[in-house]
């Protein structure tokens, strides 16, 4: 038995001889898509081609549809008005897109009937154009999923539900191939071709061709695996705990609050792609504070360096990812903080001493006139008797 770990959705994109880097932010993805968004920006305008367009990395992780399933059923029903109309060749083109949508459709929104539904219209185009081997194929896309699956008679001709039974009795002859499919945690919902066939760990039997493999628990959804069977039996393990902590548009972040678990799903997204150097943005401020923001830069398994920033300065955080030279506002965790010049306090000029008091003046000297100088007092006058 052989082991698909990653079901071949990475290799195309690995192979590619392009960009090096991959930016990831990790955390509340809710809380930083903004500021990952003006840190990409900054990235891209010093990297260019050389960081990896998150939209091109998530359209090969998770293909989305571009209409809802309503949507989708409403063209399927115009494409077999289409055919009752004369027009076969509008009508096929019509499932054709209707098919390749419902593919990328999550799977907890069950969109097998709806697919099956698809095919049987196309089967319809193939049959009156008298292309058997299509009819077929299309006949067994539903049979191979869900062998008791009957078309509705109201809506199909005696022929043709005839012909649906020929293709069942002929697959259910036919040789089938194990297809293990194992989860980490186990107990997630495992779909084929969007159809619920039990929970993980399981073991189905099919007939070969190409299938659409994903999981999902209450946490999220696993990447879409593409799984071909041949004449051997075939096992797929997927890393859900990774898988659905990848969210579903850019800019890529990680729903993961661990530091050391972010940090080993950002490097096996980053191997998985053949990024050789990963750049890893939090949001490290508690819930009230300015926010604040940490990158680190690593390459293959090392920290080459990390830097934390305000939200003002994002720029000059990706400035210092690229270059490493330090930035303005930039603390750079576990370095020595810089001594701070204080400036010398100008000492104030002395305020100048009080001159002594001068020393008392003498007494003046007493005018009154000495006693030699005072003069005799006249005798008294006579006086009359």
């Amino acid at each position: 038995m052989r082991a698909l770990v990653l079901g071949g959705v990475f290799f195309a994109l690995a192979a590619q001889a392009g960009p090096k880097t991959l930016a990831v932010a990790a955390g509340d993805c809710g809380a930083t898509e903004k500021a990952m968004g003006r840190f990409e920006e900054a990235l891209k305008a010093r990297l260019k081609d050389d960081l990896w367009d998150a939209e091109l990395v998530l359209t090969s992780l998770r293909p989305r549809a571009t209409r809802s399933v309503e949507e989708l059923k409403r063209q399927i029903d115009s494409a077999r008005t289409l055919f009752y109309a004369g027009q076969p060749d509008k009508a096929l083109e019509l499932v054709r897109q209707a098919v390749v949508d419902l593919e990328h459709v999550s799977p907890k929104l069950a969109p097998f009937p709806v697919l099956a539904d698809a095919f049987l219209v196309q089967a319809l185009v193939q049959r009156s154009t008298n292309r058997k081997a299509e009819l077929t194929e299309a006949f067994r896309r539903i049979l191979r999923i869900d062998p008791s699956f009957q078309p509705d008679t109201n809506f199909f001709t005696p022929a043709f539900v005839q012909a649906f039974d020929a293709a069942r009795k002929e697959l259910l002859r036919g040789k089938k191939v194990a297809l293990q499919i194992q989860s980490q945690p186990a107990g997630a919902e495992v779909f084929i071709d969007g159809q619920n066939m039990g929970r993980s760990p399981l073991r189905a039997q099919l007939p070969a061709g190409e299938y659409t493999v994903a999981l999902a628990n209450d946490v999220g959804v696993s990447f879409l695996h593409k799984v071909r069977l041949g004449t051997k039996d075939e096992s797929l393990v997927v890393d859900l705990a990774y898988e659905a902590a990848v969210g579903s548009r850019a800019p890529l972040c990680l729903s993961l609050t661990d530091d050391v678990a972010a940090k080993a799903a950002a490097s096996k997204l980053g191997a998985a792609i053949g990024a050789e150097r990963l750049v890893l943005l939090r949001l490290v401020s508690k819930v009230g504070e300015p926010p604040r923001y940490r990158a680190v830069l690593v390459v293959g398994v090392e920290e080459e360096r990390s830097g934390e920033v305000r939200e003002a300065a994002l720029a000059e955080l990706a400035e210092f990812m690229v270059t490493g030279r330090a930035q303005p506002g930039l603390i750079v965790p576990g370095a020595p903080t810089p001594a701070v010049a204080t400036p010398a306090v100008s000492a104030a000029p002395a305020a100048p001493k009080e001159a002594p008091p001068p020393p008392p003046a003498p007494p003046a000297p007493d005018a009154s006139p000495s006693p030699q100088a005072r003069p005799v007092p006249a005798p008294p006058a006579p006086v009359a008797v």
